[in-house]
């Protein structure tokens, strides 16, 4: 258990992207672009273990991932939704 929460980047605060409900946005993306959790990994260059994780809230993606997933929300126009407090 601890290898997986040190592997999950739970606690990376990266100005104002770590208030993105990444759980909902991936989701949201995913079905937009018509994608399995695996095509979305591949096309992520991630392991599709990690998209199912990031879906399911138990970890958020990397500092990188989460500029891809932006830009990629960006680009398909997929409302990046921010946590509720």
């Amino acid at each position: 258990m601890s290898k997986l929460r040190k592997k999950c980047y739970n606690n990376v605060n990266i100005g104002g992207m770590d208030m993105i409900d990444y759980q909902k946005v991936v989701k949201e993306l995913r079905d937009k672009l018509i994608m399995t959790q695996i095509e979305f990994a591949n096309f992520l260059c991630v392991a599709y273990q990690s998209v199912n994780r990031w879906e399911n809230g138990i970890c958020k993606p990397t500092t990188k991932i989460k500029r891809k997933i932006i830009e990629l929300c960006k680009a398909n126009d997929v409302e990046i939704k921010e946590v509720d407090e």
